[in-house]
């Protein structure tokens, strides 16, 4: 679920669909909160079956279990595998929505006449400052 949601997301961003994006938040917080409620649950097990909750801790208690419990490992190892690509995509869908507030801001800020002076990479891959613009709208 928390993998479809996050994919949703980074096609909202890519649309720049505002409506569609606040949908696919609630759903993935809703799923977050279930994944953390989980996750309370493994650690509170753990705690009372004194196995480290960590994820050493835990490959260890899977692997006490000798062969009965290689299906468990392999489970465990693929919910990890996810959660972690699930970490990078909400990563990169971070980075994107930051980028595109930065681009409203700014957009709203030149419209305004309140845009300080733009900077632009030349040549040289080195910062350039243009002059400061003036204001596109008025009131």
């Amino acid at each position: 679920q928390l993998r479809a949601s996050l994919a949703s997301e980074t096609d909202a961003l890519a649309r720049r669909d505002a409506d569609l994006l606040v949908r696919i938040t609630g759903a993935k917080t809703a799923t977050l909160a279930r994944i953390e409620q989980l996750e309370q649950r493994r650690r509170a097990w753990c705690g009372f079956h004194r196995i480290d909750a960590e994820p050493a801790g835990m490959l260890a208690a899977i692997d006490g279990l000798g062969l009965e419990g290689k299906p468990l490992r392999l489970q465990w190892e693929h919910l990890r595998s996810e959660l972690l690509h699930c970490r990078r995509m909400n990563h990169s869908n971070g980075l994107a929505l930051t980028a595109l507030q930065r681009s409203v801001r700014q957009s709203l800020q030149l419209l305004n006449g309140r845009g300080g002076p733009a900077e632009l990479y030349g040549r040289t891959g080195a910062a350039e400052t243009l002059a400061a613009p003036r204001a596109l709208a008025r009131a």
